[in-house]
């Protein structure tokens, strides 16, 4: 699902962002006295953990965009201007089905659901 695989690629940015903040500004603290700024002593093992996420973030950014491409596909592919408008807002933009709803000023959000349900039936189910 792309939007599980975009919050997993904000994790690992995140991740790696703090990663590298320890590494240049390492804080450490015994307890009831202050705080120390020092160099950890494991930078490479930092600079590798970094690399490492690096690299998982490209394979998920990859999968992103392959996912993004297959959606494209489809919403393209997709005669209904309604029907695409449904289909963008869902998984391009990940909205919820009230905001759907609220967005194409339906009355209720059961109403986009139902379509994108109905239009789902279309396609044989793997």
């Amino acid at each position: 699902d792309l939007r599980h695989l975009k919050r997993e690629v904000e994790l690992l940015n995140r991740r790696i962002a703090e990663i590298e903040m320890a590494e240049k500004h390492g804080v450490g603290s015994i307890c009831g006295m202050p705080k120390v700024r020092r160099r950890y002593d494991n930078i490479d093992g930092m600079r590798k953990r970094i690399a490492e996420l690096e690299t998982r973030l490209r394979r998920r950014r990859e999968d992103c965009l392959a996912a993004l491409e297959e959606i494209y596909r489809i919403i393209d592919a997709t005669q209904d201007a309604q029907m695409r408008q449904i289909l963008f807002l869902r998984y391009v933009d990940g909205r919820k089905w009230w905001e759907i709803a609220v967005k194409m000023e339906y009355s209720g959000e059961q109403i986009p659901r139902k379509k994108h349900n109905a239009f789902l039936e279309q396609f044989p189910k793997s």
